[in-house]
């Protein structure tokens, strides 16, 4: 019968910010006793040193980023994934990390994404139960309106039905929110449909995202991320703005999902980089 002590600590120092630092200690110790060998003792000390100092210091080295970077940027979104435990950026936060557009004003931010919510819940609505609202008749746009009520912006900008009319969509389905855990973020796709008889786009299964704006790159660096989840090769930006008397604009078709996969990848490594997220 042995009777042996197992201690070990771990220490590391986390960034929180620009010349600031915060540093994390974890320690264990415990007696044990049994008819243990001297090979089995150094497994104990590597599981021990594993579970009650390693992973903790993980854990914190990546809960403390996230607090860095949530204090700098207010609008980031992190997610909880359900399956790791760990929480991701979304998609659209690593698209926009290095932009302009991520630095834009919290009024002029909250005004687009009020605007943005009001049209997805509207197309949602409209693509499970084939009824097309205005805003004010979806209980759900109710706080949106509320933010848009002085911006004078249209809530109900975009005509899906005549859209529809003018470009068929079959098999629509919206979008689900996925968590990647290889790349280690999140997205929600808006719609996934196939195009009927365009002769600007193939007739396949393609990922489809309702746009104010279509920039291509910030698009389809976007679209390529979620597309890659369901296997799709072909993207689709839909203008959703009241620029034009019928309320859209021409779909945007894209083939090239690798090559702006790419693109996002570089971007989450760079994210990733920065933020250590």
């Amino acid at each position: 019968m042995r009777k042996f002590e197992i201690t070990c600590s771990s220490e590391a120092l986390v960034s929180t910010g620009p010349f600031e630092n915060q540093r994390v200690f974890f320690a264990f110790k415990e007696v044990l006793e049994g008819d243990y060998s001297d090979e089995q003792i150094v497994e104990i000390q590597k599981e021990k040193y594993k579970k009650f100092c390693f992973e903790p210091i993980q854990f914190q080295e990546s809960e403390l980023a996230i607090k860095a970077v949530e204090k700098e940027f207010k609008h980031l979104r992190l997610l909880l994934c359900p399956k790791c435990g760990k929480k991701h950026p979304s998609v659209t936060t690593v698209r926009d990390f290095d932009s302009k557009g991520f630095f834009v004003s919290d009024s002029e931010l909250e005004l687009a994404r009020a605007q943005g919510c009001i049209t997805d819940i509207r197309c949602r609505h409209f693509v499970t139960t084939g009824e097309w609202r205005l805003a004010k008749d979806i209980p759900s746009c109710a706080p949106h309106l509320l933010t848009l009520k002085a911006s004078g912006l249209d809530p109900n900008q975009f005509n899906y039905p005549a859209f529809l009319k003018k470009y068929p969509i079959r098999d629509m389905k919206n979008g689900e929110r996925f968590f990647d855990c290889a790349l280690e973020v999140t997205g929600e796709p808006d719609l996934i449909g196939t195009p009927d008889s365009w002769d600007f786009a193939e007739s396949v299964p393609s990922m489809i995202d309702y746009k104010r704006n279509v920039d291509k790159l910030s698009a389809f660096t976007q679209m390529a991320a979620y597309a890659k989840q369901y296997g799709l090769k072909q993207m689709i930006a839909i203008p959703v703005n009241g620029d034009t008397a019928q309320g859209f604009s021409k779909p945007v078709v894209c083939n090239q999902v690798d090559e702006y996969y790419e693109v996002f990848q570089d971007k989450r490594r760079r994210f990733r980089q920065r933020y250590g997220i």
